[in-house]
């Protein structure tokens, strides 16, 4: 549930209220990474009736250093970073891949620290 996440400007700003995500018609994890609601972006599924709030919008913003990764893509973590061609993450640190893309992301807040594409 919510903590800060990052904007889509890279600025931080508070979580939508809690409430567990939701998989409407409307949300393809594949195609989206977060969404647009009440002129704010958020990073992750959409939390509450952001289905029903009028402006909900669906889309895609490029991770950033400095974002912070939803916990429903901490599972993704990348252990055979060598295969990857990925360097060894410091302690506390691990690799998560979303899509074409591998994060080097603190294990324990969220934080990206680096991003690479295609590996």
């Amino acid at each position: 549930m919510g903590g800060p996440v990052a904007g889509p400007r890279g600025g931080m700003m508070a979580a939508p209220p809690g409430g567990r995500p939701l998989h409407g018609p409307n949300w393809d994890g594949r195609k989206y990474n977060g969404y647009w609601v009440g002129g704010h972006w958020y990073y992750g599924a959409p939390q509450g009736p952001a289905f029903e709030t009028p402006g909900f919008r669906p889309g895609f913003t490029p991770w950033r250093r400095g974002s912070f990764l939803p916990p429903q893509y901490q599972g993704y973590e990348v252990n055979d970073f060598d295969r990857y061609h990925l360097r060894r993450p410091p302690f506390g640190y691990h690799w998560v891949q979303v899509g074409g893309e591998f994060l080097l992301v603190s294990v324990n807040t969220g934080l990206i620290f680096d991003v690479v594409t295609g590996g």
